[in-house]
């Protein structure tokens, strides 16, 4: 036989454990070249560009230099 609890987990408990394992909506942030949505830290779907660089395989992607404040 395998190894048996100890006590019981209430219901409580059991909640707060479960409670980190949940799902979280993905959080988007506007593209500073095309303005579509993307994720944080990750190349636009739309236009390719990460950090003002070309790096996706859509051809010809036209950067607009977005003025430092």
């Amino acid at each position: 036989m395998g190894a048996q609890p100890k006590k019981k987990i209430t219901r409580a408990r059991q909640g707060k454990k479960r409670n980190t394992i949940n799902l979280k909506s993905m959080q988007l942030t506007k593209c500073p070249n095309c303005g579509g949505p993307k994720r944080p830290h990750q190349a636009c779907q739309n236009c390719g560009i990460y950090k003002n660089l070309a790096v996706g395989k859509k051809e010809e992607v036209k950067v607009k230099r977005v003025e430092e404040k």
